[in-house]
């Protein structure tokens, strides 16, 4: 064996692919929020209270994001996504670079769930700190709300997994 890692998760040693064979989850992480959070802008933006920073044990592993969001478009449509920033990258604000993002929503003063989830390939190749987040933007004019106050929230789940 390689490396261990005990019993509370800290590492020791140098974690190695025979500990943990491809497709194994190796750590998770999660938050959830209450908070309401707007943004009016038509460019990606990160101004969501649901972040997580997690630091790989294996520098080739992926990283698995799920996001879970109570949301609302007061004018037409609303785009979701991830958002990435580690030393060893170029900050992101749409992780997919899909044009519409992950999850898109039309429910003019309706507030509707969605789900987005997303593998980071982790290119860097590192065990950096990532951060990662919930990003998005307005489809045009008007507000886009994620998180709808003590009755509706946002969870983010992260999952390092071998590969």
């Amino acid at each position: 064996m390689s490396g261990i890692i005990d019993t509370v998760g800290s590492k020791s040693g140098i974690v190695g692919s025979d500990i943990y064979p491809a497709g194994h989850v190796i750590q998770t992480q999660a938050v959830s929020s209450n908070n309401r959070e707007t943004t009016t802008s038509s460019s990606w933006n990160s101004s969501w209270d649901t972040t997580l920073a997690i630091t790989p044990y294996i520098a080739s592993s992926n990283i698995w994001l799920c996001a879970t969001l109570q949301c609302y478009s007061s004018s037409g449509a609303a785009f979701f996504d991830f958002y990435k920033n580690a030393s060893d990258v170029t900050e992101t604000y749409n992780l997919s670079g899909l044009s519409y993002g992950l999850s898109e929503i039309h429910n003019d003063e309706n507030w509707c769930a969605t789900a987005i989830t997303f593998i980071d390939p982790v290119a860097e190749n590192s065990i950096s700190t990532k951060t990662y987040t919930i990003s998005g933007r307005t489809g045009g004019a008007g507000t886009t709300y994620i998180g709808g106050g003590a009755n509706a929230g946002v969870t983010l789940t992260i999952m390092e997994i071998a590969t």
